[in-house]
């Protein structure tokens, strides 16, 4: 049982390119973020996360960044059904 999956090999994703997030973030269950600055890059990955109903969670310490996608995405997660988790790694703390 559980969610196996196969390995994914190499993803090449952009977050300039929408469509290539997309792809990206539909091949997972969770997506683990760990671009940077999130305040000029995480943005476009949370979005992507909602509309291919893929969990997310970063180790963003940018309060800017946490404060903007809670206020901007938060009603889309919630009807997606997507978890959106911040700061959650030691470094964010």
């Amino acid at each position: 049982g559980g969610l196996a999956s196969p390995p994914t090999g190499v993803v090449i994703a952009d977050t300039s390119d929408e469509a290539s997030l997309r792809a990206m973030s539909a091949r997972t269950h969770v997506l683990m973020n760990a671009t940077g600055p999130y305040r000029f890059y995480g943005e476009a990955v949370v979005s992507a996360c909602i509309a291919t109903t893929t969990d997310y969670c970063d180790l963003c310490g940018e309060p800017e960044f946490i404060d903007r996608c809670q206020l901007k995405h938060s009603d889309a997660a919630r009807t997606a059904g997507v978890l959106v988790v911040h700061a959650c790694a030691f470094d964010s703390v």
